[in-house]
């Protein structure tokens, strides 16, 4: 039985069924409702020509100097002779009462041809709060109606035209039934020729199925040839048995040994084969594999290699190569080689090793050398240059005294002053990113810290006119060391105030709570970070800035990790948004 429910005959036969009879079903009830929307369309614009002609009626009678009713008002005005005066306009006026009921009955009557037995039409007149001239059937009351309103005047008055939908139903009553039996001939003559066809396309069908269940044992044998589309994908069939052979052999060489993960492309750019490693470096599932999934994850320059590599046969190598996977980011060494299959098609390999251990073990040998080495730097530096800087200081301010009385010299021990001041912060970012000093923990307001710090930048952002906004930190309230948190937060809103540009700049400073943990972000609409920047900003003395020393951000890195904090960046060139984050695990809000 359930062999039988199973089969492709009963499937088409029930398949079509479905098609034909849903399809022939929904056509018969568009054709139908289309029909009735034409119908009332053409019914609603023919009342609506009524309306515009009793409006022209009434103009002609009542409106305008033209009008049959001023004329006579003018004709009345000329025979006037009584002693009391009277205008044009007063008899107009006169008139208008006395005649508007009348003629306005009349135009109904020699008009009611036009909207036939079925309809209606009247005139309501506003100035007088009256209807006149209405007519209608009380047999049609029980019937739904088409009306059309048209304006008479800007004060309210209108004219309207009704007609009942009884000859309307009647007629899409007529064109349903019609409908309907053309709707079961044309269902009956399809299921006859679908059963005819599900006979024929189910036994060739079968034939590829018994072939399919011998190709299961042995891939040389062929299915039988056929005609027609079957036809088609029994020779494709064979050929894909073919291929499989072929495809065999070379998965059989290379994947059951390889421990790197390997993937194979053709010309196409389609996906020949990959193996088991691939799937884990790659952090895929099989359903998922696709090459633009994969041109998606490793990035352009990965599809430009292979697209050179079919292009010039040549081979590529990348060392190093960063990958953002869903979990983490990682580092792999990737090879792409071209070279030609057992049929002497052009394929590409790509074989990918997972070098990220190795990359962090170097990379955390450099930190910690360029930390051996700036500390002696700076140890060297603190004794050879602040003796000295000092002196130098204490006799550039007596040589400023003596020699005030010249303005050119002022000028020049001015500017000898504020060197040694920028030398001066220069020696105190060294020893600070040197030296780190001990963490004082305690409960702090951001509220009034974050008040602090935009007091002391207030005059910055206003000389680059930059606008500047705070919020989501009222009551909240963070365990840490206050003095490095407020020296971080500094750095950062600093490095905005200066990247965005002058006039334009928006710089928000704002808090969010992410996985349990706080953080103070800081973003602005500068030009951002450059891709090729990005791995350096925190490195010490890297500035894209001309007089900028390179130790901002990287004090603040090691202020944050004195803490046990977070922090990180994310910046996007096109859009101008950049956004620095720092985070604390330890805070509550003052309110809960």
């Amino acid at each position: 039985m359930l062999k039988f429910f199973g089969s492709v005959r009963l499937q088409v036969i029930i398949f079509t069924i479905v098609v034909v009879v849903s399809g022939n079903v929904v056509l018969n009830y568009f054709l139908t409702q289309n029909a009735k929307e034409m119908l009332i369309v053409e019914k609603q614009e023919k009342i609506e020509k009524v309306g515009h002609y009793l409006v022209k009626e009434y103009n002609r009678y009542f409106v305008g100097e033209q009008s049959q009713v001023y004329k006579l008002a003018q004709e009345q005005h000329a025979r006037y002779t009584g002693a009391e005066p009277k205008t044009v306009e007063d008899i107009y006026k006169n008139l208008l009462k006395q005649k508007i009921r009348p003629t306005l009955n009349g135009i109904i009557e020699t008009s009611s041809s036009l909207f036939g037995d079925e309809g209606g039409a009247g005139f309501y007149i506003r100035s007088q709060n009256r209807i006149y001239g209405f007519r209608e059937k009380t047999e049609l009351y029980t019937y739904k109606k088409l009306v059309a309103t048209v304006p008479i005047s800007n004060d309210g008055s209108f004219v309207w035209v009704e007609e009942s939908t009884r000859n309307l139903d009647a007629k899409v009553a007529l064109l349903q039934h019609r409908t309907n039996m053309i709707t079961i001939i044309v269902i009956g003559i399809i299921l006859l020729f679908a059963l005819i066809f599900s006979f024929s396309f189910t036994g060739r069908i079968k034939k590829i199925l018994r072939g399919l269940k011998i190709l299961e044992q042995d891939l040389h044998v062929s299915l039988p040839s056929m005609n027609g589309e079957l036809g088609v994908i029994s020779d494709g069939i064979n050929q894909l048995a073919q291929s499989l052979v072929l495809s065999r052999t070379r998965s059989d060489l290379i994947l059951n040994n390889a421990s790197t993960a390997m993937i194979s492309l053709d010309q196409e750019h389609n996906i020949l084969f990959y193996n088991k490693a691939a799937l884990e470096l790659l952090q895929m599932q099989k359903r998922d594999i696709r090459i633009q999934t994969i041109y998606s994850l490793l990035g352009p320059v990965l599809e430009n290699a292979v697209n050179r590599a079919f292009d010039n046969k040549h081979s590529f190598s990348f060392d190093n190569f960063p990958v953002r996977l869903p979990s983490m980011q990682k580092y792999f060494h990737i090879v792409i080689a071209c070279h030609l299959d057992p049929e002497k098609k052009r394929t590409v390999l790509i074989t990918l090793d997972d070098v990220t251990e190795n990359v962090k073990l170097i990379r955390e040998a450099e930190k910690n050398e360029s930390l051996r080495m700036l500390g002696m730097f700076t140890t060297g530096i603190a004794h050879e240059i602040r003796n000295p800087l000092t002196s130098v200081k204490g006799f550039v301010q007596l040589l400023g005294k003596k020699v005030s009385d010249v303005p050119g010299n002022v000028r020049m021990i001015q500017l000898i002053g504020r060197e040694i001041d920028r030398l001066e912060e220069l020696l105190k970012d060294l020893i600070t990113y040197a030296r780190p000093s001990k963490v004082n923990n305690e409960w702090i307001s951001l509220k009034d810290l974050m008040g602090i710090i935009e007091n002391l930048l207030k005059e910055r952002i206003q000389q680059r006119k930059t606008e500047f906004y705070m919020q989501g930190m009222d009551s909240i309230e963070l365990f840490a060391d206050q003095r490095k948190v407020h020296q971080v937060v500094f750095n950062l809103l600093l490095n905005a105030i200066q990247a965005v540009p002058i006039g334009e700049g928006v710089i928000t400073l704002y808090g969010e709570v992410e996985s349990d943990t706080f953080w103070i972000c800081v973003q602005d609409n500068g030009y951002g970070i450059r891709e090729e920047d990005v791995g350096k900003i925190f490195t010490p003395f890297f500035t894209t800035k001309d007089k900028g020393t390179g130790l901002g951000l990287a004090i603040s890195r090691r202020m944050m990790e004195d803490m046990e904090g977070k922090i990180d960046f994310k910046s996007n060139t096109d859009q101008h948004i950049t956004v620095f984050r720092i985070g604390f695990s330890q805070w509550r809000n003052a309110q809960s």
